[in-house]
């Protein structure tokens, strides 16, 4: 079972071998990698959710304008009394 590094001992890696180093360095890649993605997806997740609030919010604002004005017109205003 080979040693898993860590950020204190990783100064000692000249005494482990080099592929020992290069599977440290490949497992830290990946893992920061992960929680780099785990933290954009979540971040991209929210962001899209917040869109389509905001995007919704203003499609319902425009229906409710446009709900307004049609009640606010006169239909009789439309006609020529000449």
């Amino acid at each position: 079972m080979s040693q898993v590094f860590t950020a204190g001992n990783l100064l000692d890696a000249s005494r482990h071998s080099e592929y020992e180093f290069c599977q440290y360095v490949v497992y830290e890649i990946v893992r920061m990698a992960a929680s780099e993605a785990i933290f954009y997806s979540h971040r991209i997740l929210w962001m899209n959710i917040t869109m389509l609030y905001h995007n919704t919010k203003s499609i319902m604002w425009n229906v409710e304008q446009k709900e307004i004005s049609r009640l606010s017109t006169n239909p009789f205003d439309s006609y020529s009394y000449t």
